[in-house]
C-alpha cells in the first residue's frame, strides 16, 4: 500500500501565489526558447548550407524563383533571409547563387595558416 501524499492547504496556496506571482513578473516556469532561436538566426548563413539547400532547385533560375522555392520547402529561416539579400539577377545553379550570400564581413580577419605562427 502507497503512502497518502498529504496535501497541507497553506502549502498549496504558497505555491500558487508563488507561480501566479512569477508568472505576473514575465518568467515562466518553461525554458524560453525564443531567446535560443534569435541568437541562432541572427547568425550568419554559411553558403555551403544554401548551395546544400538549393540542389533540388531547377537552374536557372531568377531571385524571385529562389525565394519561392524557399519559402515553398520550409528553408530555415537564416537561409531564407540570405536569400532575400541576393542581388535580383538570373542565378545558373545553387553554387552561383549561394555565392552572393557570402560576405567578406564573414571571412577570418588577421593572418590565417603558417603566416598566423609567432614562431
Amino acid at each position: 500500500m502507497e503512502p497518502k501524499a498529504h496535501k497541507s492547504p497553506l502549502l498549496t496556496e504558497l505555491l500558487e501565489y508563488s507561480f501566479v506571482s512569477f508568472k505576473l513578473r514575465g518568467f515562466s516556469i518553461y525554458p524560453d526558447l525564443s531567446a535560443d532561436r534569435e541568437v541562432s538566426m541572427s547568425k550568419k548563413v554559411n553558403p555551403i548550407d544554401v548551395e546544400q539547400f538549393l540542389e533540388k532547385t531547377n537552374f536557372p533560375a531568377q531571385k524571385n524563383d529562389i525565394i519561392t522555392f524557399a519559402k515553398n520547402d520550409h528553408a530555415p529561416e537564416p537561409i531564407l533571409a540570405a536569400l532575400q539579400n541576393i542581388p535580383d539577377r538570373q542565378y545558373s545553379n545553387p553554387q552561383d547563387a549561394a555565392k552572393e550570400t557570402f560576405s567578406a564581413e564573414d571571412e577570418p580577419q588577421g593572418p590565417m595558416g603558417i603566416d598566423s605562427c609567432e614562431d
